[in-house]
């Protein structure tokens, strides 16, 4: 049998817990993965006490023989192993330890993420098919076969926005590690964002000041993806648009600051009066498909994603989204940003 020095050596960088049993089952060795995991309270002791499946007590003294099962841990948080039972000797076995509490976490955020986009397009589709079926088996005057197609070509719009920002979401997770590299004018890039929404700023009556510290725009520049950072932009000034009523100001401060010990950052502050957010609700808005109020979210045309979109890209730019909200009163998104200078 390979010797307890050697064991250590062999098992100390492994990624899976390793426990070596006596005859006993008393933990002889543990590597440090699997002190990590339970603790080394367990060295020198019945491995029943601390991991309690009855399973273990089988595999271990009656069957002998080489066997996978799933134990769930109950200590501050539930992690889940998968344990392989590995028989040396007459007198000794060896436990592989697996923590797939990661992978099971992810699997139910995957699985509850393909529920949200199922749901999401499934309104939409619902409604459509049963307006075609209408107009297909009925006769509808034509006013009302109007207003059909339009609320037909309304949700179509609201699932292609849907499809283009999941699409948006999957490049920017594909593109995650690699930083970007092109020079862009912050100023500029706001301004170019600002002239496409003036047909909707106007309609709303909504007027638009947009305040800088400093003449010298070289200091509102920074390395990135151009289309990235007009998306961030357009999420957070859609935003601001469709929550605020009609005849108020959105304010928009663009601001420098020099630090002494890392890069010089750009703050960018998008503020807008109206009904504000909870403070609940703050660290959940840029999870997918979140709504603080869902009927308003589908009226005013929202896809749950924005928020999203703008975290994954700020993250790509090694950049912060902040979000301070009151409720009734005002609501500002800022975004941090390393500059070149």
């Amino acid at each position: 049998m390979t010797s307890p020095v050697d064991i250590e050596i062999i098992s100390k960088e492994l990624d899976e817990g390793l426990i070596l049993l006596d005859l006993d089952a008393n933990v002889m060795y543990a590597n440090p993965k699997a002190l990590s995991y339970f603790g080394e309270r367990i060295l020198s002791n019945p491995i029943y006490n601390f991991i309690r499946a009855p399973q273990l007590i089988d595999l271990i003294n009656i069957e002998k023989k080489p066997k996978i099962f799933e134990y769930i841990h109950q200590g501050n948080t539930i992690q889940t192993y998968v344990i392989t039972i590995i028989p040396l000797t007459e007198k000794a076995t060896a436990l592989k330890i697996a923590d797939y509490s990661q992978r099971e976490a992810f699997e139910n955020v995957r699985k509850e993420f393909i529920a949200n986009v199922s749901h999401e397009l499934r309104s939409p589709l619902t409604s459509i098919i049963g307006f075609i079926e209408t107009l297909q088996t009925q006769e509808v005057p034509k006013d009302k076969s109007n207003h059909f197609l339009k609320i037909m070509q309304d949700e179509a719009n609201r699932m292609s926005r849907i499809l283009d920002d999941l699409l948006s979401l999957s490049k920017l997770e594909i593109n995650a590690y690699i930083k970007p590299v092109d020079e862009i004018d912050i100023l500029e890039n706001l301004n170019i964002v600002l002239s496409t929404m003036e047909i909707r700023l106007k309609e709303k009556r909504i007027e638009v000041k947009l305040n800088t510290e400093s003449k010298n725009t070289f200091k509102y520049k920074i390395r990135g993806d151009f289309d990235e950072i007009t998306q961030v932009f357009n999420n957070l000034i859609d935003n601001a648009i469709k929550y605020s009523p009609e005849n108020k100001t959105i304010s928009i401060d663009v601001s420098y600051k020099k630090n002494d010990n890392k890069l010089n950052t750009i703050t960018i502050s998008i503020s807008n009066e109206g009904t504000g957010v909870s403070e609940e609700h703050l660290p959940r808005l840029t999870e997918r498909f979140y709504r603080v109020d869902k009927d308003r979210s589908r009226t005013v045309g929202g896809t749950g994603l924005g928020l999203a979109i703008v975290k994954h890209i700020m993250y790509r730019h090694d950049g912060e989204l902040f979000i301070e909200s009151t409720p009734n009163k005002k609501t500002t998104f800022s975004i941090n940003l390393p500059c070149i200078s």
